[in-house]
């Protein structure tokens, strides 16, 4: 199973119009996703308005090799120990989080 985060990055007035001309507002959304191989999240911006999805944006970073190893530890076993669910939930959106601002 794949997770995506749609996250709206910012707002703002078409180009050139400080929101005086009328018309629509734009919007960009920054997709992340990373799928069961665990090997990389892959992240998309768009940006959105009535007219138009338009990709700006993409690029993939591999998980770090220690993480990657963890998480894949993890699904093999049977029971994971509940603090390393935890560690590793938060070692993942700490992952997700820095993919996101590059």
């Amino acid at each position: 199973m794949r997770t995506l985060a749609a996250l709206p990055v910012v707002k703002t007035p078409a180009a050139g119009c400080e929101g005086h001309c009328g018309k629509q507002e734009m919007a960009r959304y920054l997709g992340l996703i990373s799928g069961t191989s665990m090997d990389a999240i892959d992240a998309a911006l768009l940006e959105v308005n009535d007219e138009a999805v338009t990709l700006r944006d993409s690029l993939e970073r591999p998980y770090p090799a220690e993480l990657r190893a963890r998480l894949e530890r993890a699904v093999r076993a049977r029971h994971a120990a509940i603090d390393e669910i935890g560690s590793l939930h938060s070692a993942i959106g700490q992952t997700f989080a820095a993919t996101a601002l590059e």
